[in-house]
């Protein structure tokens, strides 16, 4: 039922949070030893970009990928003050062009291209905005 599938959706966003409160945390101590550090340890290798590239595990499963993306932009409009069911819409049209443009393959075992996929297309949130514009923003 619908009130099942929002428990579901807001016991999910639960986790994420916690997840994510957790890496704040870590985030703000890491920072706090990258701001403390001298001009001799300011390199790419030591950068705090290079760091977080190093640490992060990419998607391996579609699923992973479109609850990202669900969440991201479904945050994104909320932070906007755009209605959620834009929002929404815009999530499935994303969804839907990665799963017709894709091979099956692609979507099954290369996630990194569906990725790219979605980074490149074109198609517009209902305030103008691309994906790729709307992540870089942010």
């Amino acid at each position: 039922t619908k009130l099942n599938a929002e428990i579901n959706d807001l016991k999910a966003k639960e986790e994420t949070l916690k997840h994510w409160n957790k890496s704040l945390q870590d985030e703000i101590a890491k920072l706090k030893s990258f701001s403390e550090a001298g001009e001799d340890d300011k390199t790419f290798k030591k950068s705090l970009f290079k760091v977080k590239y190093d640490e992060e595990v990419a998607p391996c499963v579609q699923d992973e990928l479109f609850q990202a993306l669900r969440l991201f932009i479904m945050e994104y409009v909320k932070a906007e003050g755009i209605d959620e069911e834009k929002g929404m819409n815009f999530f499935k049209r994303l969804q839907t062009e990665a799963f017709f443009s894709c091979h099956p393959n692609e979507i099954l075992n290369e996630i990194q291209y569906v990725a790219q996929r979605l980074w490149t297309t074109d198609l517009k949130l209902c305030n103008g905005r691309t994906l790729y514009s709307i992540l870089n923003e942010v």
